[in-house]
């Protein structure tokens, strides 16, 4: 099954006070080391930003501005759907740099058959950490017209399978692949972690 990778980068790092993306991680930026992680996982990249990044060299990855701004990470999911040629897309949030392969290959190897496929840690869903086809245009477009931007507003309109935590527990025993970075004390818990 060929599936896209997408790396949502379009937040506006309110929290953090500056761009995540740029941030060195440790001495590379993070949006640069998960295009690394994803780039053995998947034949193709496309990164929804607002923000100049330096990858539109590569054919592989590709790098494309939201359709309709300002509407937040589900904007940037209704983007990748309609950017992607693949029926099947693993999307992500740019700031989850401990993102586990393994947890990645069985979240796809599970999304046959469904539209949305998405883990749940700590007893939340996590909808930045997830696949999704694009059988979700047309319903996520209805919920962006109505500025209804939750991400999980769309689900009751197609077809869900959340992999449970004590599922996720077998490839990810830390759930560390959910730790993501949103404020500085974020990053810096996450940078001595990476050392």
């Amino acid at each position: 099954m060929r599936v896209t990778g997408i790396i949502l980068a379009g937040g506006k790092s309110k929290r953090m006070g500056k761009d995540k993306i740029f941030l060195p991680f440790p001495d590379r930026p993070l949006l640069e080391v998960m295009v690394d992680k994803l780039s053995s996982l998947f034949p193709q990249l496309l990164i929804i930003t607002h923000l100049p990044v330096n990858f539109q060299e590569k054919d592989k990855i590709k790098v494309a501005p939201d359709i309709l701004p300002n509407k937040g990470p589900l904007g940037g999911i209704y983007t990748g759907l309609l950017y992607s040629r693949s029926e099947y897309n693993f999307i992500v949030a740019c700031d989850l740099p401990f993102l586990q392969e393994r947890l990645v290959r069985k979240i796809i190897e599970a999304s046959e058959g469904y539209d949305v496929i998405l883990p749940e840690w700590g007893g939340k869903l996590q909808p930045l950490c997830a696949v999704y086809s694009r059988n979700c245009i047309s319903p996520i477009e209805k919920e962006l017209r109505q500025n209804n931007l939750k991400i999980t507003s769309f689900f009751s309109l197609v077809k869900v399978r959340v992999i449970e935590e004590e599922e996720v527990l077998k490839w990810d025993p830390e759930g560390i692949s959910f730790l993501n970075i949103n404020t500085p004390e974020d990053y810096r818990r996450a940078i001595r972690g990476r050392k």
